[in-house]
């Protein structure tokens, strides 16, 4: 039997039957739809997935397996995370430190100077004659206990006041030069500073100069006097000659003898004026150069500015400590003396 089929009869299927037709197709749709999404998310750029929220990001978590569990993560490089800081209190600005004032050292009391020329440990003077000695205190009086040498070096270990050797008891007015009680220390005992010679920067004891001619040259008009050997000046002293009324004599004279320690009077010198009568005693170093009592000598009795300034004697050629001693060590019986101005 042949069967055939119209529109309009299709039309007619009741509804209950059309109902789980649309619905199976609906699920086919969706099913179609799911597949092609995925899909399309597999071939297509990475996207940020848009995290889950809520109960669905919950979920989600629950359901993810970790890659390793209890692993430790290995942070990429350079890029470490840091803990977060705990906040540090606020650091105080201290209060600028002030700088400690340096400790005081406590100034000792200066031990008194030594008088007269530097006379520490190591300075070396000369004995000027046999005649002199040690003694125990700074004092004629004191016990002798060594008898110098000519020459003799000896070591000074310091300076100190004694005796006015050369003032004596003597009570006519003088000036007073700083070394008439003048002392040095020396081991053992004492020696008084006229009795040694302490050479100056560059001085030599004269019996280490050239070989030569000896003689001193006097200048009355500059108040000097130079030792010559042949024509080349060695030493030169400043000195004080005769005053008006009696000036050093001029010309060329030789040394006639010498005298250690000479007293000098003004009758030996032929002079009777009352007002220029004198009584010198200790006068040490006295080279004569004529017969009528002029000489080269020390003189200890004027002040220190007449050397080299102004004439103040009754004749003689006056020096002062340490040139007068040189000049005793450079002397020699016969020895010339040119005096002019």
């Amino acid at each position: 039997m042949r069967f055939s089929f119209s529109r309009r009869a299709s039309a007619r299927v009741p509804v209950y039957r059309c109902v789980p037709l649309i619905l199976v197709a609906l699920l086919a749709g969706a099913a179609v739809a799911v597949s092609v999404g995925a899909s399309t998310g597999s071939a297509s750029s990475p996207q940020s997935p848009t995290p889950p929220t809520g109960a669905a990001s919950q979920a989600a978590t629950a359901t993810q397996t970790p890659a390793s569990v209890g692993a430790a993560v290995t942070p990429s490089p350079g890029h470490e995370p840091s803990p977060t800081p705990a906040p540090v209190p606020p650091t105080a600005t201290p209060a600028p430190a002030s700088t400690p004032a340096p400790a005081r050292t406590p100034t000792a009391t200066p031990a008194a100077q030594p008088a007269g020329p530097a006379t520490g440990e190591g300075v070396v003077a000369y004995a000027l004659s046999s005649d002199f000695f040690v003694y125990a205190e700074p004092d004629t009086e004191s016990e002798p206990v060594a008898q110098l040498s000519y020459e003799q070096p000896i070591a000074l270990l310091g300076a100190v006041r004694g005796e006015r050797v050369v003032v004596g008891d003597q009570t006519w007015p003088m000036a007073e030069q700083d070394w008439t009680d003048l002392w040095y220390q020396v081991d053992g005992g004492y020696v008084y500073a006229a009795d040694v010679w302490i050479p100056g920067s560059g001085d030599v004891l004269p019996d280490l100069l050239p070989a030569g001619e000896r003689w001193v040259d006097v200048d009355l008009s500059n108040q000097t006097a130079t030792l010559m050997i042949d024509d080349t000046p060695v030493y030169t002293a400043l000195v004080t000659t005769g005053k008006a009324g009696y000036e050093t004599p001029t010309g060329v004279f030789h040394v006639q003898y010498e005298v250690l320690n000479e007293t000098m009077t003004s009758a030996q010198a032929g002079i009777t004026n009352p007002a220029e009568q004198y009584d010198v005693q200790n006068v040490l170093f006295t080279q004569y150069f004529d017969f009528a009592g002029d000489a080269l000598h020390l003189n200890y009795w004027q002040p220190e500015a007449a050397f080299g300034s102004y004439p103040t004697s009754h004749g003689c050629v006056g020096l002062y400590l340490n040139d007068a001693q040189y000049f005793w060590l450079f002397g020699r019986d016969g020895m010339v003396v040119d005096i002019h101005y």
